[in-house]
């Protein structure tokens, strides 16, 4: 009986001091996916490709004044999952916006709701994949009302026929259309 209560301390005091070891090395007692761990981070050189960044300026000859462009919104930020979802259909459903963003959305400058999203489709998006992920993210934009139009990656943009389609997505926001500013 001694000898087992002896080998009960000692396994305790092993405990104890492997629990001090870890409060020691990771500064929390949980340690594991719960501790702080210092990743290391660097700045973008910019928040959009050359290509992105071409059509913005671009943009910014078309947009009123009384309109702001913004750049990668995240798709939760922007629409919400309809209300009636709950628990495990709610999170399903906010897990397929969470991590996606519209490259481009006006806004209207004075309370920034949102009146066009743009999505700027290079030759990645006539790949089957994300064929798929561009038929959702229409779906979702439509559903929540917000219009979008499609814009294909040129080399330049004629402003006036991006203007005449921006107006023309904008008018009739229940469902995606594609332009032709080539």
């Amino acid at each position: 009986m001694i000898e087992l209560i002896s080998l009960l301390i000692f396994i305790g005091a092993l405990l104890l001091g492997l629990w001090l070891v870890r409060i020691l090395t990771t500064g929390h007692a949980s340690g594991g996916k719960n501790s702080p761990k210092e990743y290391h981070y660097q700045k973008c050189d910019s928040l959009l490709t050359n290509t992105e960044l071409q059509f913005y300026k671009t943009l910014q000859e078309v947009v009123r004044k009384d309109q702001d462009i913004m750049v990668k919104v995240r798709l939760a930020d922007l629409i919400n999952v309809a209300k009636g979802a709950k628990g495990k259909d709610w999170g399903a459903a906010f897990n397929r916006i969470k991590s996606k963003h519209v490259d481009f959305l006006i806004c209207d400058s004075t309370e920034l709701k949102p009146i066009l999203a743009i999505e700027l489709d290079d030759r990645s998006h006539e790949k089957e994949s994300r064929k798929a992920r561009d038929a959702f993210f229409n779906q979702a934009l439509e559903s929540a009302g917000v219009p979008l139009l499609r814009v294909k990656v040129a080399r330049a943009y004629d402003t006036a026929k991006l203007r005449e389609d921006m107006i023309q997505a904008w008018r009739l926001p229940t469902a995606p259309r594609k332009a032709t500013s080539e």
